[in-house]
């Protein structure tokens, strides 16, 4: 799942920021599109994919960890990066960001 690869890596990332500067807290906020995934995240209700079940436990242990502090859910119509995996998408918000 492609959260779990990247809370990975911005823990990995606010291990060596820790490291290398005076910052004793790097505070992790995690994007996500998936709604049931996240009410998965605020719930105890359990997801009926069981891959997806494993990964929410992953997420979960990050959270109580507080390796990451937040997990938000982001609508569909402000996903500036849909156009990079999915076709047919507009690249116009990405087009629009980039810019700024």
């Amino acid at each position: 799942m492609a959260l779990i690869e990247g809370a990975e890596a911005a823990v990995y990332m606010a291990g060596i920021i820790k490291q290398l500067t005076a910052v004793k807290d790097v505070k992790i906020r995690c994007l996500v599109d998936n709604k049931s995934l996240h009410e998965s995240l605020l719930s105890s209700k359990q997801v009926e994919n069981r891959r997806l079940r494993l990964d929410i436990s992953v997420l979960d242990d990050m959270i109580w960890r507080e390796e990451i502090k937040k997990v938000e859910w982001v609508q569909t119509s402000h996903q500036i990066a849909d156009c990079l995996t999915e076709k047919g998408v507009s690249t116009e918000k990405l087009s629009a960001v980039s810019r700024n």
